[in-house]
This record gives C-alpha cells, sequence and structure tokens, in this order.
C-alpha cells in the first residue's frame, strides 16, 4: 500500500516540534519507505496561528506544511 499524509511542526512551550520528522520515523519503524516529501508554502495561517502571534511575537512562525509520500513494502 501507499501512505500519502499532510502534516506540519506545531509549537509547545514556545519551541517548534518537528512533527513531520517524527511520523516518518514512525512509519520507517513499521516498513514504509519513502518516495517524496513535497514542503508547501501556507497561503494563510489559521485563526489560532493568528492569535497565538498576536500574543507571543518573538515565537518562530510555522508558514509551511509537508506532504510525505510513502510506500509499503
Amino acid at each position: 500500500g501507499r501512505a500519502v499524509i499532510v502534516i506540519k511542526p506545531f509549537q509547545r512551550a514556545g519551541k517548534v516540534v518537528d512533527l513531520p520528522f517524527q511520523t516518518w520515523l514512525l512509519l520507517e519503524k513499521v516498513g514504509f519507505h519513502l518516495e517524496d516529501v513535497m514542503k508547501l508554502r501556507l497561503k494563510h495561517m489559521s485563526f489560532w496561528r493568528v492569535l497565538l502571534y498576536k500574543k507571543n511575537p518573538n515565537i518562530e512562525q510555522i508558514k509551511h506544511e509537508y506532504v510525505i509520500v510513502c510506500r509499503k513494502s
């Protein structure tokens, strides 16, 4: 089978958590092989992210998401 996952990093306690990479590590452990990774820039931020950045202007902004394409062998 094939898995296509759209995922983006998130922030915890003001630090970016690399959820796409952690997801890939889990997929690799269960037997998936990477076919492609695409990094897509987000045109608009969600309402909640806009509020977060207004309250905390010094934290790093996340303006992209990833598409992970992998195949189970």
